[in-house]
């Protein structure tokens, strides 16, 4: 009897989550998704991954990136499976979640103090830090450029 009262508190509390709002990022793309009930019901993959793959893959040129093709996917820094139910993964408000393309860079970790003047900062150091620019496409309203 225990499984079927949490069962029913957690059927109560996904029926309750009316939509989500998805912060869903990889690499340079970053955009806000909304994922409503019908969405939440279907596993990760299929709600939010390959939707937000079709968007990647009309603004990065080359090779289409597939769900197969990714070597993780985090959700708020936590490594899931994005086979899972999509309900069971976003129990936050506004989940952040960064997908990492096979063979991708780990992203970079915290910036370590700024060097002295003396210190000509590397040129591969300013390109790492323009690629650390992300842009929110749905709330930019524009043809992509930030510029």
């Amino acid at each position: 009897q225990d499984w079927r009262i949490a069962s029913r508190a957690a059927l109560g509390s996904t029926r309750e989550m009316s939509k989500v709002v998805c912060r869903t990022v990889c690499g340079s793309i970053e955009l806000n998704i909304t994922l409503t009930p019908k969405f939440l019901a279907k596993p990760l993959k299929d709600a939010l991954i390959n939707p937000f793959l079709g968007a990647y893959n009309k603004k990065t040129p080359g090779e289409p990136l597939t769900a197969d093709a990714l070597s993780r996917v985090e959700i708020d820094g936590k490594v899931v499976s994005i086979d899972a139910l999509t309900s069971e993964l976003l129990t936050v408000e506004k989940p952040r979640v960064v997908l990492f393309a096979g063979g991708a860079a780990e992203p970079a970790p915290a910036a370590p103090p700024a060097a002295p003047a003396a210190e000509v900062a590397e040129p591969a150091a300013a390109a790492a830090a323009a690629r650390g620019f992300e842009i929110d496409w749905q709330a930019e309203g524009n043809d992509g450029d930030p510029f």
